[in-house]
């Protein structure tokens, strides 16, 4: 059972995964009644980190001011960041967090690779130092991505990636990851395989979520909180028991990308 502090925390980890949720999936998920999933979303609403709406809350994206720095979110990207060196080339995983991502870059110098339209505008000011690429292709509008006119890998390929930032929907086992869509897994198997190195940047509760396209990757750099499950060990990740939502953890170290 979550006291409150801890619930809170895992509403936002879902948030940033899924975009939304429903109060009723909520109560059913972690064991509490719907007004008890309500006071937290009103709750959460005060301090501007979701908006409620009719039967749930949507994930609201950092803003970029200062205080995006004590929203959990951008915790576990500031963790990131110090792992990203100038002028190097990444691809990004398209999902909620790595939108979040894409306001926290500031002056860091790199070129990007996009398949997601919705992450362009994020990067369009001029003031920006970042360079955007994007494919040849055209939109899925299952998935909101662009499906290429030739193939993910040869788009990466073409590109020389320099790393890949991945934040799959679910870590069934260390070297694997999950998707609930097929592209979505098409385009992070292709960047795992192209680029010199990984980092995967998941909530605690990917590893307590299962997805239907598992794709297989090399050794990673896992950012995570500190409340991975037990069943999820290897000699590349540590495990420490649940302490405080804010507190983070790097389950394995490497050099930056």
């Amino acid at each position: 059972m979550y006291v409150p502090h801890e619930r809170r925390a895992v509403i936002l980890r879902l948030l940033e995964q899924r975009g939304s949720v429903r109060t009723t999936s909520l109560a059913d998920e972690l064991h509490v009644t719907e007004e008890t999933i309500r006071t937290d979303i009103i709750a959460l609403q005060k301090q501007k980190l979701l908006r409620r709406v009719h039967g749930g809350a949507l994930y609201i994206p950092p803003g970029g001011g200062e205080d995006d720095g004590v929203r959990a979110d951008c915790q576990l990207i500031d963790r990131l960041l110090p792992h990203l060196t100038s002028n190097c080339t990444l691809y990004i995983d398209p999902c909620t967090l790595t939108r979040a991502l894409c306001t926290r870059l500031g002056a860091l110098e790199c070129r990007l690779l996009l398949v997601e339209p919705a992450m362009f505008s994020l990067l369009s000011s001029p003031t920006q130092p970042q360079e955007v690429i994007i494919p040849g292709g055209k939109l899925d509008k299952e998935t909101k991505l662009i499906r290429p006119f030739s193939s993910c890998a040869r788009f990466l390929e073409e590109h020389r990636v320099d790393g890949a930032i991945l934040s799959p929907d679910a870590i069934p086992a260390p070297g694997q990851m999950a998707y609930h869509h097929e592209l979505r897994a098409h385009w992070a198997a292709a960047a795992a395989s192209a680029a010199n190195r990984c980092v995967v940047l998941a909530p605690a509760s990917a590893f307590n979520e299962t997805a239907q396209h598992i794709i297989r990757t090399r050794r990673s750099l896992y950012i995570t909180e500190n409340n991975l499950p037990e069943s999820f060990a290897d000699e590349e990740t540590e495990l420490i028991p649940f302490l405080d939502p804010h507190e983070l953890l790097l389950a394995s170290q490497t050099d930056g990308i």
